[in-house]
């Protein structure tokens, strides 16, 4: 079964909120944006800070479509929550994903974030790939 994925932009579902981002992917085929996507603001955005080394927030607000105010804000729940740590360096913060917290749902609690990171930072060839070679 091939199953190509395709990025594309999501919208917010009403005027003036922001768009649920992270999963701005549509399935081969699909010509409309979806409604809903699998992966919160909170998922992309940290998915974005482990993807890029250094990254602004105005940077990961234009990719994901949402507010650079959301970002701020996603940003420090997930310091709180111990899934980033904030090093200062000269005027620029760099962050470090905690990759072995388990994920925050009650029944993925054990599943470390890390985990769903190599989901989300597969960029697909390396599944064509494998399918290629099974085939």
């Amino acid at each position: 079964m091939e199953s190509t994925i395709i990025v594309s932009r999501v919208e917010g579902e009403e005027e003036g909120q922001d768009a649920p981002a992270a999963s701005r992917f549509l399935v081969k085929g699909e010509t409309s944006v979806p409604s809903w996507t699998f992966i919160t603001n909170h998922g992309a955005v940290l998915a974005h800070i482990a993807r890029h080394g250094q990254i602004t927030a105005r940077e990961i607000a234009s990719e994901l479509g949402i507010t650079e105010r959301s970002v701020h804000r996603i940003i420090s729940d997930l310091e709180e929550a111990g899934y980033l740590s904030r090093h200062r360096d000269g005027r620029v913060n760099r962050y470090e994903v905690n990759a072995a917290l388990p994920l925050r749902h009650p029944d993925k609690r054990d599943t470390a974030v890390g985990e769903l990171l190599k989901v989300l930072l597969t960029d697909g060839h390396e599944h064509e790939a494998k399918e290629s070679a099974e085939q």
